[in-house]
Formats: C-alpha cells, structure tokens, sequence
C-alpha cells in the first residue's frame, strides 16, 4: 500500500487519501470526511423504477441532499426512471440499510452498473421494507401525540388502514 494511503478505522476501514502527505499524518478535515461518506446519511428512501414497476430500491441519502436529488443522481446513470415513493429519517440509516439489504438478498436484481445498481430488489420492498418504514412513522406521530396532546395517529393510522383496504379490494376484484 503506497504511503499516500492510510486505513482511516473510524469510516469502516475505507481508503482515505491524505492528498500526498505521507508523514504528517492525516490533512483532510473531518467535515469534508463527513461530506463525502455515505455511512453518514439519515435518509431511509425506496424508489420505484419506472418501466419496470417491480423493481423497488432501498437506499440511504443524507438529509440535506433528499431522495428526490439522489434519484436524478440515479437516473444519470441508469435507463428508466427512479421515483422516490417512501422516505423515512432515521438515525442509523446505514446500518438499518444493511440489515434490510441483508434480509432482502434473495431478491436482488442487478439490472445496469453504476451507483446504487445492488440495492434494487424485485417487489420484497413493498412486502418489507415499506410496512416496517410506516410502523417508525407510526411511532414518531405517536411521540408527537404525547408531547403536544393530540390525536393524530388515530387519524393517520385509518387512512392509511382504508386506503390498503381499498387498495386490496380492487386488486382482488
């Protein structure tokens, strides 16, 4: 390994270059290591892939960059179009992205190459990934319940009951 190169343990044990400094140590700002580290995003997002409406993505982003920035990014790099259906700000994203990606293995599907090409999944996302993202909104609607004394979640919980009712009722009929 070239002395440019230093195995920096708290970003995963990634390659960090020190822009040439080979013995004073490392001359990168944390902020810019924060910048550009993928780990560090608090965006949970799925996207759906249009021609191919069974093809779901699970994917992190950071707050300020937004799933919406992130598809465009995508698309640049991919036929079709992503479209961003279901965020969830979390803390942890990355590692709650990794068990889902883990859990939903069996259903990858590597359609082109670029950013983002192994975190596609045909149809497991809506089956897994969606329902657990609703029960997280579930509980941030019900923590603001109790701190401003309202009742939101009982409101929010029937829509959402009656629309996959409605939703269900039409695909069986």
């Amino acid at each position: 390994m070239p002395c440019c190169f230093r195995r920096d343990w708290r970003n995963h044990g990634s390659l960090l270059s020190n822009k040439g400094n080979c013995l004073g140590g490392q001359t990168y700002k944390h902020k810019l290591l924060m910048s550009r580290n993928p780990r560090g995003g608090w965006l949970l997002y799925v996207m759906i892939h249009l021609p191919l409406v069974f093809f779901f993505k699970v994917g992190i982003t950071s707050l300020s960059i937004g799933a919406k920035a992130r598809a465009k990014g995508i698309d640049r790099q991919m036929w079709g179009l992503p479209i961003p259906i279901f965020i969830l700000p979390i803390p942890g994203a990355y590692h709650v992205e990794q068990a889902l990606h883990k859990m939903l293995r069996r259903t990858n599907v590597k359609f082109y190459r670029g950013s983002g090409h192994q975190e596609w999944f045909f149809l497991s996302p809506l089956i897994v990934v969606i329902p657990i993202m609703l029960v997280v909104w579930g509980f941030y609607i019900g923590i603001a319940d109790m701190i401003m004394g309202t009742q939101m979640l009982p409101f929010v919980s029937g829509l959402i009951f009656k629309f996959f009712f409605w939703a269900w009722a039409f695909f069986v009929s």
